[in-house]
């Protein structure tokens, strides 16, 4: 058999992180299999702003990392793949 390529097929894979909010866990909102938005800034400031905006099927996490001293949840990552097309970034004033 044969594999049919077409022209411009993109595919892509995401992590992303952040910091534990115990007052609105992020477990309580993304999950494997979550469909997410998600924005990648390549410029941010007070006066302008560019990013890559995309749709990810989360595939692994979240997971959670734990102070060692004191076993408090302070972060969290998850990684995906990116699902249909992405836009890339325009700079917006």
């Amino acid at each position: 058999g044969y594999t049919d390529v077409l022209p411009g097929n993109k595919s892509a894979s995401v992590s992303f992180e952040g910091k534990w909010d115990p007052k609105a866990p992020i477990t309580d909102y993304i999950n494997v299999g979550s469909v997410v938005g998600l924005k990648l800034y390549t410029i941010k400031t007070a006066s302008m702003e560019a990013f890559y905006g995309m749709t990810v099927v989360v595939s692994d996490g979240p997971k959670l990392t734990l102070n060692r001293e004191n076993g408090d949840v302070v972060s969290w990552s998850c990684s995906g793949e990116v699902k249909g097309k992405w836009t890339d970034p325009v700079a917006v004033p």
